[in-house]
């Protein structure tokens, strides 16, 4: 499976453009691949059920204000 960041970078590249010397790419999702790719990618670990968590929180909050 080809990941988001690999296109990204090779399409940067494409343009003419230095990474990390002209543009940075980062990720969010700590995606195992950042360590493969050259320069390696920050990558930023998001708890998924954290996240959701959050969101329901913040909706429900939002409907409670309502009423």
């Amino acid at each position: 499976m080809i990941q988001w960041q690999s296109v990204l970078i090779k399409a940067i590249r494409e343009e003419g453009f230095r990474i990390p010397a002209d543009v940075s790419v980062c990720g969010f999702d700590d995606t195992p691949v950042a360590n493969y790719i050259s320069p390696s990618l920050t990558s930023v670990h998001v708890s998924i059920p954290e996240l959701g968590e959050m969101a329901i929180k913040t909706v429900f909050g939002s409907i409670a204000k309502t009423y």
